[in-house]
């Protein structure tokens, strides 16, 4: 629910004017007489929800009222598109709103406590996409939250890795000042009992719309505690430690975002350039969603401090090598490159892209990495070290090798995939490195053709041949969930082989999840050994 229309009436005569300098009323695509509530934006930036107050949720003869859910999508020329009413089960009440989006956009937390596809009472559920569908909204079990949140007003938020859950409410009945709290996942769909923010919440002010940033350690808020501009301001605060109770003081965000009006339910996206509000200064209706650019200041911490080195994999010393990264968006691909110094490497990436980095020298190997910063868990430095395998012929060569079981090399014979392979025998491993695969997925990025097109011209030079593929990851993650996901990268190679008229007869794939290391799992340089796929020659 809106909290907002008795704050309007306060503004007294030579009350202060404030002039949001960086603030943007959005077009009449989103806004409307209407209210216009709660914006909540995608990780990527490219999809808005916000409620709309006042529209017409019950098309029967009484024709009742509420709130409803709408979505727009930016475009190629980065407008707004014209915004579009969700259907049930995002609108299934009265009153309805999204309040967070997962990373990957197909997750949302929305208002209302549903069990079997029925709303069931107050409260906040879970509802996930698939094949562009919404399923059924499943309820998350906050313990003691029914008879916490007793007034009318209430919302939440998450984590960007979904494992906090920020709520503001009221143990109070009929009282206008809400405050913050948090719950933390137990198991499934079970919470923790809400415990009060103290630090942030105010008895005798009002704190509302929690948004964790994706740094998962600024919080965004609205209040109006002393030293705001008039009515409720966005501010923000920083988490001191893993507790997720302690927080520093928080600052408003001063003129450029915050009016004597009313200002509140704030949000960004991964990159944090960009926050959206709404507002009611200078609104088409009573509120409007709005769009501000932030100043360095106002915004979450918005990179990662990616660093590591450049190693020998044969002698493990460090190699003054070139790396360089790509940058992916939907402008194209754009490289940069990192400045190297004895081996060692220390960049700093913005989060809410995707990055391909990659590393060469003479006489060795290209290695490729990805790193996905539209990912949650975001909030910490990443450690990257390259291993350059030397090459002794230089050529379009792959290498078959023999292992110890520690994973070091006992034997390399040289392969030219190319060729009519009469050295290779049946049994030896074709080990490859620069078959990509984004975490967790199974779809070969586009990094990958140059080298599985090798494959396939050493297996149309050699129409017998029959080949067993094996996927491997590293030990991050359930079993289960790596064995599925190395049986689908070992499909997915499959499926590209036969793409290119390989038959599929000739093409065995097997995943082996975690099974089978080749170093150990308790290093990054280890686990990047580890996620693998190696091409077994059966017949010839």
């Amino acid at each position: 629910m809106k909290k907002l229309i008795f704050f309007f009436t306060i503004a007294l005569a030579g009350a202060n004017v404030y002039a949001q300098s960086n603030v943007e009323i959005l077009g009449a695509n989103i806004n409307s007489a209407s209210a216009e509530l709660r914006p909540t934006i995608s990780f990527d930036g490219k999809k808005l929800y916000y409620i709309v107050e006042g529209t017409i949720i019950d098309e029967s003869k009484t024709k009742k009222f509420g709130q409803s859910v709408w979505y727009s999508e930016l475009d190629a020329k980065k407008n707004w598109g014209k915004a579009v009413k969700c259907t049930a089960p995002i609108n299934g009440q009265l009153e309805n709103a999204v309040f967070w989006i997962s990373p990957d956009g197909n997750t949302v937390l929305i208002r209302g406590a549903y069990k079997n596809g029925k709303l069931s009472g107050k409260g906040f559920s879970l509802c996930t996409k698939t094949n562009d569908v919404w399923g059924e909204p499943k309820k998350l079990n906050i313990s003691g939250y029914a008879g916490m949140s007793i007034d009318i007003y209430s919302g939440a938020s998450m984590s960007s890795d979904g494992k906090v859950l920020f709520l503001y409410f009221s143990e109070e009945k009929n009282n206008d000042n809400n405050d913050i709290y948090v719950s933390k996942n137990i198991e499934g769909d079970n919470w923790s009992v809400p415990v009060k923010v103290t630090m942030l919440s105010n008895d005798d002010y009002d704190e509302i719309s929690p948004f964790v940033a994706a740094d998962n350690t600024t919080l965004y808020f609205s209040s109006n505690r002393p030293g705001g501009r008039g009515g409720h301001d966005i501010w923000m605060t920083k988490r001191l430690d893993e507790s997720w109770l302690k927080w520093s003081e928080p600052i408003n965000l001063g003129d450029s975002v915050n009016s004597e009006k009313w200002e509140a339910y704030f949000s960004t996206d991964a990159a944090g350039e960009y926050g959206y509000l709404s507002t009611s200064k200078n609104s088409i209706g009573e509120t409007d969603i709005a769009k501000v650019k932030l100043n360095k200041w106002q915004q979450a911490k918005t990179f990662v401090e990616l660093n590591g080195k450049i190693i020998n994999a044969k002698t493990n010393n460090n190699v003054d090598a070139n790396l360089t990264y790509d940058v992916i968006s939907d402008e194209g691909v754009k490289t940069e490159k990192v400045p190297v110094t004895n081996g060692s490497y220390s960049i700093s990436l913005p989060y809410g892209k995707k990055y391909v980095i990659k590393s060469n020298a003479d006489n060795y190997y290209e290695v490729k990495d990805t790193l996905d910063l539209m990912l949650a868990d975001l909030n910490k430095t990443v450690n990257r070290d390259f291993y350059l395998v030397p090459e002794v012929v230089i050529n379009d060569y792959n290498d078959t090798l023999k292992l110890d079981q520690d994973g070091n090399i006992v034997e390399r014979k040289r392969i030219n995939i190319d060729e009519n392979l009469t050295d290779l025998k049946p049994g030896e491993i074709l080990v490859t490195n620069n078959i990509l695969f984004d975490f967790g997925k199974s779809v070969l990025r586009e990094e990958s053709y140059v080298e599985m097109d090798k494959i396939v011209r050493m297996m149309r030079a050699n129409p017998n041949m029959k080949i067993e593929l094996s996927a491997y990851t590293d030990a991050i993650g359930s079993e289960t969930r790596n064995q599925e996901v190395s049986e689908d990268r070992a499909a997915s190679v499959k499926q590209y082989l036969m793409s290119k008229n390989i038959e599929g007869n000739r093409i065995t794939a097997k995943g082996f999840g975690k099974k089978n290391p080749i170093a150990s799992n308790n290093t990054e340089e280890g686990r990047q050994k580890n996620r693998r796929v190696e091409f077994k020659i059966l017949e010839k």
